[in-house]
């Protein structure tokens, strides 16, 4: 498969899970430019290849992700470096905004949108853009020894990488704006009791026990998938309506695939098997 620099590393598996590990260990895999840009790049191309069943984000090393850069963010861009010390402060803000802008449309919004399943494995801290990245995925398995804060407030940054959204949606308005205006620092276990992780594993089994999910899902009905995620986030906008009408849409559509007839006839053979 294509590499995308050295801060992401991807594999794609026989059974068509694609593993995308975050390669910066000794930061925590903070992301960098080179990441984000592998990042899009990554997903925009799983995103046309059939090959692909279900996505994976990790992290490599003892991290998930420490969110940005926060040394990097107290300096200046290299555009910004290399322009004349007048340049007046709103083109400043322009450049970082639609920066950030573009970012946003090409890793959390993607990812979100993704038409297959996709799991985040926490493997340990995750932080801040990090914590966005993680919540923009369908599920979130974690290890026991992970971490997870908002800690924008501690920088006096109000959030990125869609977490105002995920939050409220995933633990509720009262608990998410606990979350971002604390920064508190929570456990795997309050982050399971909370709803922000669906399931907590011992360290070790955390990989094996997430990739026999991503595995599961890739052998299950994608088409199917597809429609449910396309439904599911009409929901996320609360207008029942739009989605009572995407239902029966996708309903029938499902009934009439290939794949939809495929997994009726396979569920009335198994059961017929288990009758005496």
């Amino acid at each position: 498969m294509e590499e995308y620099g050295s801060h992401l590393k991807q594999e794609l598996r026989d059974d068509g899970v694609l593993i995308l590990t975050l390669n910066r260990p000794e930061a925590l895999n903070a992301l960098s430019q080179e990441m984000v840009d592998g990042l899009a790049a990554a997903l925009e191309r799983a995103e046309r290849d059939r090959a692909v069943r279900c996505l994976v984000i990790t992290g490599a090393g003892r991290g998930f992700c420490a969110g940005g850069d926060v040394r990097a963010m107290g300096g200046r861009s290299e555009q910004e470096a290399s322009s004349p010390a007048t340049v007046p402060p709103v083109e400043v803000w322009e450049r970082r905004f639609r920066s950030l802008r573009r970012q946003h449309a090409s890793v959390p919004l993607r990812l979100y949108q993704f038409p297959r399943p996709t799991l985040a494995l926490i493997n340990g801290p995750v932080a801040g853009a990090g914590l966005g990245l993680a919540c923009a995925c369908d599920i979130r398995l974690a290890s026991d020894r992970a971490v997870f804060t908002t800690a924008f407030a501690r920088i006096g940054r109000s959030g990125d990488y869609g977490i105002t959204f995920f939050l409220r949606h995933l633990v509720g308005p009262a608990r998410a704006r606990e979350l971002l205006f604390t920064a508190e620092i929570i456990d795997a276990e309050t982050a399971l009791r909370y709803g922000l992780v669906n399931h907590v594993y011992p360290h070790e089994e955390l990989m094996e026990r997430g990739l026999e999910l991503a595995s599961r899902l890739a052998r299950g009905p994608v088409g199917a998938y597809t429609r449910m995620k396309d439904v599911l986030r009409a929901a996320d906008t609360g207008d029942l309506q739009r989605v009572l009408e995407l239902e029966a849409m996708y309903m029938t559509l499902s009934g009439m695939t290939e794949e939809g007839r495929e997994f009726l006839l396979r569920f009335l053979e198994e059961r017929s098997s288990r009758r005496p």
